[in-house]
């Protein structure tokens, strides 16, 4: 299966899962592992974000995480105000493909910097980022 990483497509841009060396696409099974109300919210996200970096302009929804020693976005799918479940995505950007590392959905509004998942420690050498950057 040549695209067992792809999450989803919206326009130009392409929403795609790291498998961390070790085999499946966990980031995949979180998308696919959600109520079809949440999947609706993550389309809906990702359409706002390819729009917006159509235009050029950066979306409020991907903010950098500062502690990520790879670079990694934080994808905020449910909105500022929102009610739960809050869905995050922590995302390598490479051109139009967003590189999914890792997801998680929450309950509270604010997720505590040492509650982020293990995908913000992923060093930039490791099999995931490697194979992000050789398929750009």
């Amino acid at each position: 299966m040549p695209d067992a990483d792809l999450i989803l497509t919206s326009g130009p841009l392409e929403l795609r899962a790291t498998d961390h060396g070790r085999g499946g696409y966990p980031a995949v099974q979180w998308y696919q592992g959600l109520e079809p109300r949440l999947q609706a919210r993550v389309i809906a996200r990702l359409d706002n974000i390819s729009k917006s970096l159509q235009c050029g302009r950066p979306d409020q929804a991907l903010a950098v995480l500062p502690d990520s020693r790879a670079g990694l976005f934080e994808m905020r799918v449910t909105p500022a105000g929102g009610r739960p479940p809050h869905l995050r995505l922590f995302v390598l950007r490479r051109g139009m493909t967003l590189w999914a590392a890792g997801a998680i959905t929450k309950q509270a509004k604010r997720i505590k910097p040492g509650s982020y998942p293990r995908a913000c420690n992923i060093p930039l050498n490791s099999p995931a980022m490697l194979s992000a950057r050789a398929r750009v």
